[in-house]
């Protein structure tokens, strides 16, 4: 047992584990507050996995879809999903033409990027 006891030490102290803890943190997680309450403004799909959310504050956020959300790019319109109170995060989904698309993240975003 000891073997396998410092085979789990030896890979917990790996110059790969010390560069991951090293490495600068991701986007904060956001939330985007009074969704169900005319909260939204606009949006724009960001391909099949996220789209950009404009809330009535004017600050654009991007939702990251946990996978594929096949019929987002096409949408006309969509719903969202609020767990608790009236705010979209990470625990909250879209829905798009009977699909549920979980989140995986909402961060605060510069919007979309311009049409050309």
């Amino acid at each position: 047992m000891e073997p396998i006891l410092a085979f789990v030490a030896a890979a917990m102290l790996s110059p790969g584990a010390a560069a991951t803890a090293d490495s600068p943190p991701g986007p904060r997680e956001e939330v985007i507050p009074f969704v169900r309450s005319d909260g939204i403004l606009e949006w724009r799909a960001d391909g099949d996995r996220g789209l950009f959310i404009r809330s009535m504050s004017g600050h654009w956020y991007h939702a990251r879809t946990m996978g594929r959300c096949g019929r987002l790019e096409s949408a006309v319109s969509i719903g969202f999903e609020t767990r608790g109170p009236d705010q979209l995060d990470r625990f909250g989904a879209v829905r798009v033409e009977g699909w549920r698309c979980p989140l995986a993240s909402v961060t605060r975003s510069e919007g979309p990027p311009r049409r050309r």
